[in-house]
């Protein structure tokens, strides 16, 4: 059983880590890209700079519900390791 245990505090571990990872990803990339995209955007008749944005914007909610369901998973792995 302390085998077990030890595998779930690993993958807790892991799983903590990686939503951290996910949330500073999706902050990193909406600073990144809201100034110079804005700037870039002003006065061009281009429309990338918007295309960029929609982009960003649709990689943050993706990270963002990536870090949401990985904290229920924790939260289940977790009350599933307090029953062992």
């Amino acid at each position: 059983m302390d085998d077990v245990i030890r595998v779930v505090d690993g993958v807790l571990q892991d799983l903590g880590g990686l939503a951290q990872l996910c949330g500073q990803v999706a902050e990193d990339l909406e600073a990144r890209v809201a100034g110079p995209v804005a700037t870039i955007g002003e006065g061009s008749s281009s429309d990338v700079p918007g295309q960029v944005k929609s982009e960003a914007d649709a990689v943050t909610t993706e990270l963002k519900g990536a870090v949401a369901a990985l904290s229920v998973a924790i939260e289940e792995l977790g009350a599933y390791r307090e029953m062992l």
